[in-house]
C-alpha cells in the first residue's frame, strides 16, 4: 500500500497540491507564532545599565483581584499599569543581608536638554553608573549640587564639553547644570538609551519622589552564589510588595514596557496560531472531502477487487502523511524566518519593546511541526474513514448521502446559534470594555455554525441567486445555473472559504472600527478643549495658563487605571477601571460629563466621582467611602463626592489630578486642557500659550483632545491582532477556493470537451464558468454577511445607537470585490488551461475538433 500511495501521489500532483499548500501555510504561520510565543514566555530582557548587579529588586506589579470569598485560592491576578516604586528605607534592609556588598538605589528620570537637536535622555544617580559599568573619559564625577555627567553619545549630539553649562527640562521645570564629566560604557558593553548622571540630591529632586527608588541593584560579596543571594534577599523582603530578579529577568526592572510587551507578544502569537490551526483544519477537511468525492470510482474499484477498508485507509493516510511531512518541514523552516520578520515589525510599531530578545531556539519549531503534522492527519482522518466504507448503491454518485451526518450537522449548528444568542444577550446587557472580545468570539462561533450546514444553505441560496440568472433569456446563464444546482457539494466547498473570509474579515475590521469610534466618541464627550498642552508639568504652569487672556477654563489631566478594592466589585476585569484625573476648579469648564448628584468643585483631596450605575452596583452614594488600588499599587481611601451620568462605553472613575498624577510613572499630569472664550482668535491664543509655557520644546500646544496613550497602545495591539487574524483567514480562503475550483474544473474535463464538440466556443465556456464563479462569490458573501449581521448590528446599536457600524463602506466593498476576483481567477484559470488551443489547433477547424474528440 505504501508503494501504491507513492504512485498515486505522482499521478495526482494537482489534486494533492492543495493539501501541500494548506499544510505548508499552516506550518509556516504556526512555527512563526510558536517562536513569538516562546520569546514572550521566556521574556529575555538582558539588562544593560544594571548588568553589574547579580540581583535586582523591583516593585511587584502583580495584583490579586478582590474576591467575594477571601479564602478562595483561585482568585484572578492582574498587572498594575504604572511603575511600582520601592521605599528608599529598604536599601538599608538589603545591605544587611549576608553576602551583600552594596545595595544601590536606581531611579530613572525622563529629561530633555535645551539647545542643539534637543536630545532626550534618562537621568540617574551617579552611584548607579558603576553597574554597567560606565568609565570616565573626561572630567570628574558629579561632586556638588548642579553637576552633571553626560555619556559620550549625548555629549557628542549636544556638542557639550566638560565645563559647559547646559539647561535641562524635567517635569516641566528648567534647571541649569555644569558638565563635570563625560562617560562611556566599558569595553564590550553597550547601552541603547542616552543617559546622564546627577548627584543623589539632584536626582531625588528631579525625580519628584525623593523617598522612593525605582529598583534596588544588589552587588554581591565576591564568592557569593547568585541564587543563594537571591533566596536570602527574597526571604528578607517577604511581606513587602517586591520581586527579586536574576539573570535576564533583571531587564524587567530596567525597561518599563517589558511586561506589557511580553503580554502583547503572547496574546498575538496565541490568537493567530490558534486561529491558523482551526481554519487550516477546516480547509483541510473540506479539501479532503472534495478529493475523496473525485476518487469515489477509484476507491470503489479497490473495494471490488477485495481490498480491505483498513488498507484503503492506510493508503490514503500514507498519501496525506507523505505530503504533510514534506510541507511541515518546509513550512517550519520558513516559519523561523517569518517569525523574525514579524517580530521586527512589532518592534518598529511599538507593540513590543526593542529590549526584548528574540531567540526562540529549535524547541518551539519542533513543537509547531509536531502539532501541525498531528492536526493535518486528524483533519484528514474523518473523510478518509468515511471514504473507506462507501455503499455500493451510492459509491459512484457525486454526492454520497448520509442523513445521520446531516442531522448531526443541523444539531451542531443549532447549538452554536444557541450559545451565541445567550452570549450576545448577556454581553449587550452590560456594555463593558470586554464586549468587543465577546462579539468577536461570537462571530466566529456563528460562522462555524453556518459552515457545518454550508451544503444545505448553498443549495437554497443557489436557487435564490439563480432567479436573477433565469431572468436572462440566454442559454449560457441557464446552463451555468443548472451546473451550480447540480453540484451543491462542490459549490459548498468553494463557498465555505469565501464565507469564512467575508464573515471573519468583516467582523474583525468593523468591530475594531466600532470600538475605536467608541473610544474616540467617549473621549470627545468627556473632555472639551480648544487647546491642549502636552508634556510633563511642574508646579505653577497651570496658573500661568489660566492668566493668559482669552482662557475661560483650564484643568490638568492625568490618566491611569486602577481597581476597586472595597467594596467588592464583581464587574471589574483584569484590566481594571480607567482612571481620569482633573483639577476641581477647572473640571466643569473642560468637560461635558453630566452629573446626577454632587459637584465637580468637591473633587479635592481624597475624593472620587463614580458613574451612577457603578455606584449602585457597589452600593455607594454621596459621602460614602470607597477604597481604590491605584496603578502603582498604592491603596487609597476616598470619599464619593459626585455621581456621573451613565454612557455606553464611558465607564470610568474620576479623581483629583494631583492625587492621580502622583501615582503614575510620569509623576505629574500629562496634559493641560484649555477652553477658550467664544469668538476668540485661536492663533493668538496658541501664541500666548506658547509664551506662557516658556517656549519649552518638551511642551506642545495642539488643537483638540486626542485619545490617551494607554488607549493608543491598546488600539495598536488590537489592530495588529485583527489585521494578522484577517490575513491568515484570507490566505487559507485563497488556497481553499483555488483548490476547490481547480479540482472541480479537472473533474469536468469531459463536460467541457463535449460542449466544444457540440459547438460551444471557448468564450462561451469561459462565460459560463464565470457566471458560476460569480454565483459562488455572491452566495459566499451573502452567507458570510448574514452570519455576522446578528453580531455587528446589536453591538453597533448598543455602542452608538445606530444599526450601521462606523467605518467606511469601501472596506466592505473591498471584501466583496476580493471574494469575487478570487473566485473568478480560481475558476477561469484552470478552465482556460483545459480548453486552451493546442499546438496547430484553430478555433472551429476540423483538426481542432478531431484533437478534442481524440
Amino acid at each position: 500500500m505504501w508503494r501504491l500511495a507513492l504512485r498515486t501521489l505522482s499521478h495526482r500532483r494537482g489534486a494533492f497540491s492543495a493539501v501541500l499548500a494548506t499544510v505548508f501555510a499552516a506550518a509556516a504561520i504556526v512555527a512563526a507564532c510558536a517562536g513569538l510565543m516562546a520569546a514572550g514566555i521566556q521574556a529575555a530582557f538582558p539588562p544593560e545599565r544594571l548588568a553589574g548587579a547579580a540581583v535586582v529588586v523591583a516593585g511587584d506589579p502583580s495584583y490579586r483581584l478582590p474576591d467575594d470569598d477571601p479564602r478562595d485560592d483561585d482568585a484572578e491576578w492582574a498587572n498594575l499599569s504604572e511603575t511600582v516604586r520601592l521605599s528608599r528605607s529598604l536599601l538599608a534592609t538589603v545591605r544587611a543581608v549576608p553576602g551583600v556588598a552594596d545595595a544601590i538605589g536606581d531611579v530613572s528620570i525622563p529629561v530633555t536638554m535645551l539647545g542643539g537637536d534637543t536630545p532626550r535622555a534618562t537621568g540617574h544617580e551617579w552611584t548607579s553608573a558603576g553597574l554597567l559599568p560606565y568609565e570616565l573619559r573626561a572630567g570628574t564625577a558629579p561632586a556638588t549640587a548642579g553637576d552633571v555627567v553626560l555619556d559620550a553619545v549625548l555629549a557628542t549630539r549636544s556638542g557639550s564639553h566638560v565645563g559647559d553649562r547646559i539647561q535641562i527640562v524635567a517635569r516641566g521645570a528648567v534647571a541649569t547644570f555644569r558638565v563635570s564629566g563625560v562617560v562611556a560604557p566599558a569595553a564590550g558593553r553597550t547601552a541603547t538609551a542616552a543617559a546622564m548622571f546627577f548627584t543623589p540630591y539632584d536626582a531625588r529632586w528631579l525625580s519628584g519622589h525623593p523617598d522612593s527608588v525605582d529598583a534596588i541593584a544588589v552587588v554581591p560579596v565576591p564568592g557569593t552564589g547568585e541564587q543563594a543571594l537571591a533566596d536570602r534577599v527574597r526571604a528578607t523582603l517577604r511581606g513587602q510588595s517586591a520581586v527579586t530578579l536574576t539573570g535576564d529577568d533583571r531587564g524587567l526592572a530596567e525597561f518599563a514596557q517589558a511586561r506589557a510587551g511580553r503580554e502583547n507578544l503572547i496574546t498575538i502569537a496565541g490568537l493567530i496560531g490558534g486561529t491558523t490551526l482551526l481554519v487550516g483544519m477546516l480547509v483541510l477537511v473540506s479539501t479532503m472531502k472534495l478529493l475523496v468525492e473525485h476518487r469515489a470510482p477509484e476507491l470503489t474499484l479497490l473495494q471490488a477487487m477485495g481490498t480491505p477498508p483498513r488498507r484503503v485507509r492506510l493508503m490514503m493516510l500514507g498519501e496525506v502523511a507523505t505530503i504533510s511531512v514534506v510541507a511541515t518541514a518546509a513550512g517550519t523552516v520558513l516559519g523561523g524566518h517569518l517569525g523574525g520578520q514579524l517580530f521586527g515589525h512589532l518592534v518598529r510599531d511599538g507593540v513590543v519593546p526593542a529590549a526584548l530578545r528574540f531567540d526562540p531556539g529549535w524547541l518551539p519549531a519542533a513543537l509547531a511541526a509536531a502539532v501541525c503534522l498531528c492536526t493535518g492527519l486528524a483533519a484528514a482522518f474523518f473523510p478518509i474513514w468515511r471514504a473507506a466504507r462507501p455503499r455500493p448503491a451510492t459509491a459512484l454518485s457525486s454526492v454520497p448521502q448520509d442523513h445521520g451526518l446531516d442531522r448531526a450537522r443541523a444539531a451542531l449548528a443549532l447549538i452554536c446559534l444557541g450559545v451565541v444568542g445567550t452570549t450576545i444577550c448577556s454581553a449587550m446587557v452590560m456594555i463593558r470594555s470586554a464586549a468587543v472580545s465577546v462579539a468577536c468570539l461570537a462571530a466566529i462561533v456563528v460562522i462555524l455554525g453556518v459552515a457545518v450546514v454550508a451544503s444545505r444553505m448553498t443549495k437554497a441560496m443557489s436557487g435564490l441567486v439563480g432567479r436573477a440568472v433565469r431572468a436572462r433569456p440566454r442559454t449560457i446563464g441557464r446552463l451555468a445555473l443548472l451546473n451550480s444546482c447540480a453540484r451543491p457539494f462542490g459549490m459548498a466547498t468553494a463557498i465555505l472559504p469565501i464565507m469564512l473570509a467575508t464573515g471573519i474579515s468583516t467582523a474583525n475590521i468593523y468591530l475594531q472600527m466600532t470600538q475605536a469610534d467608541q473610544v474616540r466618541q467617549v473621549r470627545l464627550e468627556d473632555l472639551r478643549a480648544d487647546q491642549v498642552i502636552t508634556g510633563g508639568f511642574g508646579p505653577g504652569l497651570l496658573g500661568r495658563v489660566r492668566s493668559v487672556p482669552g482662557v475661560t477654563a483650564a484643568s490638568e489631566l492625568a490618566t491611569s487605571s486602577g481597581f476597586v478594592e472595597s467594596p467588592y466589585d464583581p464587574w471589574q476585569s483584569e484590566h481594571g477601571w480607567p482612571l481620569l484625573g482633573l483639577t476641581a476648579d477647572g473640571a466643569a469648564g473642560v468637560t461635558d460629563i453630566s452629573l446626577t448628584a454632587g459637584t465637580f468643585t468637591g473633587l479635592r483631596g481624597d475624593s472620587v466621582a463614580l458613574t451612577r450605575q457603578h455606584a449602585q452596583e457597589l452600593g455607594r452614594g454621596i459621602g460614602d467611602p470607597i477604597t481604590l488600588r491605584l496603578g502603582d499599587g498604592a491603596k487609597v481611601d476616598l470619599r464619593v463626592v459626585a455621581l456621573l451620568a451613565d454612557r455606553p462605553g464611558g465607564e470610568m472613575i474620576l479623581l483629583p489630578a494631583t492625587l492621580l498624577a502622583a501615582h503614575t510613572t510620569a509623576g505629574s499630569p500629562t496634559q493641560i486642557l484649555v477652553r477658550a472664550a467664544p469668538g476668540g482668535d485661536p492663533r493668538k491664543l496658541r501664541a500666548d500659550l506658547v509664551e506662557a509655557t516658556g517656549r519649552l520644546p518638551t511642551l506642545r500646544v495642539s488643537d483638540g483632545v486626542g485619545p490617551s496613550t494607554t488607549a493608543v497602545e491598546q488600539g495598536r495591539t488590537r489592530a495588529w491582532i485583527n489585521y494578522l487574524f484577517t490575513g491568515v483567514i484570507i490566505i487559507f480562503a485563497g488556497i481553499s477556493v483555488i483548490s476547490a475550483q481547480a479540482m472541480g474544473a479537472g473533474s469536468r474535463r469531459r463536460e467541457f470537451r463535449l460542449q466544444r464538440l457540440i459547438g460551444f466556443t471557448r468564450g462561451q465556456i469561459l462565460r459560463m464558468v464565470g457566471i458560476e464563479a460569480v454565483v459562488v462569490a455572491m452566495v459566499g458573501v451573502v452567507l458570510g454577511t448574514a452570519a455576522v449581521a446578528p453580531i455587528l448590528i446589536p453591538f453597533a446599536m448598543a455602542v452608538n445607537g445606530s444599526p450601521m457600524p462606523p467605518g467606511p463602506a469601501w472596506v466592505y466593498l473591498a471584501v466583496i470585490c476580493s471574494a469575487t476576483l478570487s473566485a473568478l481567477v480560481a475558476t477561469l484559470s484552470p478552465v482556460w488551461a483545459i480548453i486552451r488551443p493546442r499546438t496547430g489547433e484553430r478555433e472551429g477547424s476540423p483538426r481542432g475538433r478531431a484533437v478534442i474528440r481524440a
